[in-house]
């Protein structure tokens, strides 16, 4: 089917979209601006950072990390994630440029061990960068929300969070702790920050092309896959559309919420 999108109100709201180097990402940041949002792509990767800014309509603001115009509609930071002096200093500097932060959505959650790394080296890199890179930035701009009495935070994990044990082998128990956790955040800030004004939800996804998938083996991934009844995973755009609904004033409701959207998945009796 085609056709225009349905139109999520953000007109106006500074949207900062932390890792953005996926194609999750890219139709985040699409879609938040195709609803009127000021887009502020926060990457550890400069080019990356940099060409999904300028990719979206109206760009030209450039925040920290790079050299541009003062003045325009959207912008990027160059984030070490893990690094909390770092995470501070770039909502410093968007909100010097943009004048609030409305809307926090983190992408790193998604991450898993790569098949390459060592047990313990893969743990901690994935966890360093998907459990505590979400905890710092969700920190650091909840403070900002909270103070202007109005916040939307997404966090965006795997399936594996939710249904625990999902394969065999050292990386799988990896995947499945790190998500978790992931998901037991949001939950617990949710309920830290529901008097504030500031709403937390997370979207869990079946695996997604350039974030899970991308780590694991050929294996690992048929074995996934058999286990959702779609036979896919669900398109980008279709998470896009959810993470946005998520993050708009409308949505009130949702503190330590958490959305599935698995293929069907749940439904299913193998795992994924």
């Amino acid at each position: 089917m085609g056709g225009e999108l349905n139109r999520i109100d953000l007109q106006n709201r500074v949207a900062v979209i932390a890792g953005v180097g996926s194609a999750l990402g890219a139709a985040t940041c699409a879609r938040f601006a195709a609803g009127g949002a000021r887009v502020v792509a926060w990457d550890g990767d400069p080019d990356t950072a940099r060409r999904t800014a300028e990719a979206l309509p109206a760009g030209g603001a450039l925040a920290r990390g790079g050299r541009g115009p003062e003045t325009g509609t959207h912008g990027f930071a160059v984030v070490d994630f893990t690094d909390a002096a770092v995470v501070e200093l770039a909502v410093t500097d968007t909100v010097a440029r943009f004048g609030r932060i409305d809307i926090l959505v983190c992408l790193m959650g998604a991450v898993s061990p790569g098949p390459r790394d060592g047990w313990v080296a893969g743990w901690k890199r994935a966890f360093d960068l998907a459990v505590h890179g979400t905890l710092v930035c969700t920190q650091a701009v909840a403070r900002r929300m909270a103070a202007q009495g109005y916040g939307r935070v997404v966090h965006v994990a795997s399936t594996h969070g939710r249904d625990g044990p999902q394969a065999h082998g050292a990386g799988a128990i990896q995947t499945d702790t790190i998500q978790a956790a992931v998901v037991a955040l949001t939950r617990t800030l949710g309920d830290a920050l529901a008097g504030s004004g500031v709403r937390l939800a997370c979207v869990t996804t079946a695996a997604q092309r350039a974030t899970v998938l991308d780590a694991m083996t050929r294996q690992h991934i048929e074995q996934m896959l058999a286990g959702i009844p779609l036979g896919r995973s669900g398109p980008e755009g279709d998470v896009a559309a959810a993470i946005a609904w998520l993050a708009s004033e409308e949505c009130a409701a949702a503190s330590g919420t958490i959305i599935h959207l698995d293929a069907t998945a749940s439904a299913s009796d193998t795992p994924t």
